[in-house]
């Protein structure tokens, strides 16, 4: 009789550790270390991971609740203390929004009484609190799942195993801080009833390590089949997460192993694409397209200078992070690091060294950071003649530096500045030859004759040209209806 860590007992139940045989007709490579499900986040860096379907031995692609998780261009490494290392890709997953989830389904349901259930990964944190973690969930029975990582509370790395009726058991790892980088394998025993679930850290990659050394051991507790696995972020937003290498098998070497199929000739690369199968390389460099950084232009060293997964022979930002790679002018240049991001701007010209490329700047020639254009007509304020005015083509036909459009509406009655023909340049600057003179009768006292016609002459020299005539006349008659 075994006592449960639930309190309850159960009788003559024994874990069994049970191999998984597989039949293969003739002709087909069985592979010694074959995992049930691996998958190693070896995405483009910069995209979410939902509706991904990398990796083998899964019924579909991730799903999401609300927002996902991102894949970025970091990816985690173990060796053990023998200097035995695992395989690993390129990037990792990564937490990036607070209280999101990621679900998968492995192509088998797991959790049949009398099987077990191996399983590893390599996860870091950066700060610690929050909810985040691993999970094998039951699919269908809310709140009732397997949980690694941090707990509500917990400082370091822990276990705990939630019941549907909200009942939780909890251990953690001793001195291991959730900012610590870790290999976790793990294995599940499953019974009718109830589970045993063993797990250690940072074990030797070529040795079944023993469950009495466990770092941590819960048995007896309520059954869970998984039928899902799951990565859950907390809900603070400031908490950071990596996620690396999930890997689900039947037997040790399924999760930890220096090669997947190591009698495999046809691999090129530890578990790139499965045993058996040979990765293309389309490109020719020498990368296969799983792990290539710029899988439709050669780039045989892979460099990636700004190291947010595009290499730099395919890299619209080579030295500026760039995850998603945005270009929304479609010029040589990714939004990130373009001077110009909405108008195309390949030679990124800039001739007064602002922030702003000559093609978007509305003062090319002068320094403008806020890029300020009061009248809006697309000239800075900084640059423009008439600030206040629209002055689009910036005329100034008098060369005094201020623009025709302020000339004419701050008018104070001079004939030379008004516009009388409405061509928007100031009727001074239209006189030729000469400037602007005016002609007048002068004071006018002539007697007029009833009945007669009374003249006045203007003479006006040969090269003068009339632009405008105002004509005032002051009567003096005693009888007005007289005046005609």
């Amino acid at each position: 009789m075994r006592t449960s860590d639930y309190g309850g007992t159960r009788l003559g139940v024994v874990p069994v550790m049970v191999g998984l045989v597989m039949l293969f007709g003739p002709g087909v490579a069985v592979c010694p270390a074959d995992p049930i499900a691996h998958e190693g986040f070896a995405y483009r860096a910069g995209t979410l991971l939902v509706d991904l379907d990398g990796g083998t031995g899964w019924a579909g692609a991730w799903l999401e609740a609300d927002k996902s998780h991102r894949v970025l261009a970091r990816t985690l490494s173990y060796t053990d203390g023998a200097g035995v290392s695992l395989p690993v890709f390129a990037n990792a997953l990564a937490f990036t929004r607070s209280n999101r989830t990621n679900s998968r389904w492995p192509a088998s349901p797991l959790g049949a009484a009398g099987t077990s259930l191996w399983f590893s990964f390599i996860a870091k944190g950066e700060d610690t609190g929050g909810d985040e973690g691993l999970r094998f969930a039951e699919d269908g029975v809310h709140g009732q799942f397997i949980h690694i990582g941090e707990g509500a509370g917990y400082l370091l790395w822990s276990v705990f195993v939630r019941r549907g009726d909200g009942m939780t058991l909890a251990r953690e790892f001793t001195g291991t801080s959730l900012t610590q980088k870790v290999f976790i394998v793990g294995r599940i025993d499953f019974g009718a009833s109830y589970d045993d679930i063993y797990v250690w850290e940072n074990p030797l990659i070529s040795t079944v390590p023993a469950d009495a050394a466990a770092d941590i051991s819960i048995v007896d507790v309520a059954h869970t089949a998984v039928d899902k696995v799951e990565f859950r972020s907390g809900w603070d937003t400031g908490r950071a997460r990596y996620w690396d290498e999930l890997r689900l098998g039947t037997a040790y070497a399924d999760v930890a192993n220096a090669d997947y199929c190591p009698g495999d000739p046809n691999k090129i690369h530890p578990g790139c694409a499965g045993c058996g199968q040979v990765e293309p390389d389309d490109d020719g460099d020498g990368a296969p397209e799983c792990i290539d950084n710029c899988p439709g232009l050669p780039n045989a060293a892979q460099n990636d200078n700004d190291g947010d997964g595009f290499g730099n022979a395919c890299d619209n930002c080579r030295e500026v992070v760039n995850y998603g790679q945005a270009n929304t002018d479609g010029d040589d240049f990714g939004d990130a690091c373009d001077n110009c991001p909405g108008v195309p701007n390949n030679d990124q010209a800039n001739r007064d060294d602002d922030e702003y490329g000559d093609a978007c700047d509305n003062c090319p020639d002068t320094a403008h950071s806020s890029q300020a254009d009061g009248d809006g007509d697309d000239v800075g304020d900084v640059c423009d003649n008439c600030p206040d005015h629209p002055n689009p083509d910036q005329g100034d036909c008098d060369t005094d530096g201020v623009g025709d459009a302020c000339t004419i509406a701050e008018c104070d009655g001079d004939l030379a500045c008004q516009d009388c023909n409405g061509n928007t340049v100031p009727d001074g600057c239209e006189l030729a030859p000469t400037l602007l003179s005016v002609y007048e009768s002068g004071d006018l006292n002539l007697l007029i004759e009833d009945p007669g016609v009374v003249t006045d002459t203007i003479t006006l020299p040969d090269s003068a040209v009339v632009t405008d005539v105002n004509v005032k006349i002051n009567l003096n008659h005693p009888h007005d209806g007289d005046v005609l």
